[in-house]
């Protein structure tokens, strides 16, 4: 097996008669919910945004029809998750009722719920919570005004 560089840190490999392209590149990878990606821009903007980011910012409060929450206020709102033995919520009902505070105390955000829910550690899928059908609402009543 050869190797060798040839311009821009582009490598040239031949494998069983089968001549290979890679290369080095850098990734950088997300402090909150390891995300990755091949830019430092595009890095710094993810995190400063991120829903596992205890100290983000909320780009949908931004456009002004939420008041912006603040996840030092929204997650003691939500109890920690308790689960069974079979995997299942046993607090369902006391986190759909502490969603219902959360919308409430972060104007109504989709992705203030969402990180409050991603952050307390707890799957959207069993709760009330969509968010995609929250963000299509969220957008429509932007885009009306």
């Amino acid at each position: 097996m050869a190797a060798y560089e040839k311009g821009g840190g582009v490598c040239f490999k031949e494998s069983k008669g089968v001549l290979m392209k890679s290369r080095q590149v850098t990734q950088y990878i997300c402090e909150f919910c390891n995300k990755r990606t091949y830019t430092k821009q595009s890095m710094a903007n993810h995190e400063a945004n991120c829903t596992m980011n205890p100290n983000r910012g909320c780009r949908m409060c931004l456009k002004g029809l939420a008041e912006g929450g603040d996840m030092s206020r929204l997650l003691p709102l939500m109890p920690d998750p308790i689960w069974n033995d079979s995997g299942d919520l046993e607090n369902l009902a006391q986190i759909n009722e502490a969603i219902e505070k959360v919308r409430k105390e972060c104007g109504d955000c989709p992705a203030c719920i969402l990180a409050t829910l991603r952050q307390k550690r707890i799957p959207s899928y069993p709760t009330d919570f969509n968010y995609k059908y929250e963000c299509e609402r969220f957008w429509k009543e932007y885009n009306d005004n």
